[in-house]
């Protein structure tokens, strides 16, 4: 295998294409990192929006339960009140009745 000596100028021209090889490849290098920061950043988006729903979602569970339990707690206050009023009207009569009972055994 014979290998010639190169001139200054046949130099010269390799180095400039390797060069422009190497800016090439950089600029592809870069690109790749783009796109990979890229991806990574939509899928932190589609995380973020997920999490944004889930939190909505769970606020608007724990509102509709407490919601839920505030009717129940004024349902109860107010079977509770009815059923002291009934009670205060029953022991109302009932000592009149009993106290008109004693009376006449005494």
């Amino acid at each position: 295998m014979n290998v010639k000596p190169l001139n200054a100028e046949a130099a010269a021209r390799l180095r400039r294409e390797l060069a422009a090889i190497d800016l090439q490849l950089e600029v592809e290098l870069a690109a790749i990192r783009l796109a990979s920061i890229e991806s990574r950043l939509e899928q932190f988006d589609a995380m973020q929006r997920q999490r944004r729903r889930a939190a909505q979602s769970a606020g608007q569970t724990a509102a509709a339960e407490h919601d839920r339990a505030m009717r129940q707690a004024r349902l109860a206050q107010g079977l509770g009140i009815a059923l002291f009023g009934g009670a205060a009207a029953l022991f109302a009569a009932a000592p009149r009745q009993h106290s008109m009972g004693l009376r006449d055994l005494d």
